[in-house]
């Protein structure tokens, strides 16, 4: 069976398994809600499946609410990450990227090139030895040349 949350994580992951709790609720409260009103009594006396339906009725209401609200909470909570990451000003132009060497261990990562001040510089990061700024050009318009 394909889960919708599977390889994802954070909120993504939350707001996929609240969603899919409230759906089953959903359908499993109308399902329970047909099979309870169409049910008829033998006796006056409350028979164990109606009380049986009755609560599982009532557990699925729960499960709807706390889902909604789980919903609502991890809404909230992206809204409030959005604002800030838009936020977050960058002293630089992001302009392009690139696939080039470490110099001290010769494997391959990725460089973004970027304007600022009116230069251009290399941002690299190696995974092993950490992160290093290499200005290519001193003016941004013979580099674009």
């Amino acid at each position: 069976m394909k889960v919708p949350w599977k390889g994802e994580t954070g909120l993504v992951k939350s707001t996929a398994i609240l969603a899919t709790v409230f759906t089953l609720s959903l359908g499993l409260c109308g399902t329970n809600y047909v099979a309870f009103t169409h049910s008829e009594p033998m006796s006056n006396q409350p028979s164990l499946l109606s009380a049986l339906l009755l609560y599982a009725g009532f557990a699925e209401l729960f499960a709807i609410i706390a889902s909604l609200l789980g919903l609502i909470v991890v809404l909230l909570i992206y809204a409030g990450r959005s604002k800030r990451i838009m936020a977050k000003n960058r002293s630089y132009l992001y302009y392009d990227d690139a696939v080039l060497i470490c110099t001290t261990c010769y494997r391959r990562i990725d460089v973004k090139i970027v304007f600022e001040d009116g230069k251009v510089f290399m941002l690299k990061r190696c995974p092993e030895h950490g992160s290093e700024r290499v200005l290519m050009a001193d003016d941004v318009d013979y580099y674009r040349r």
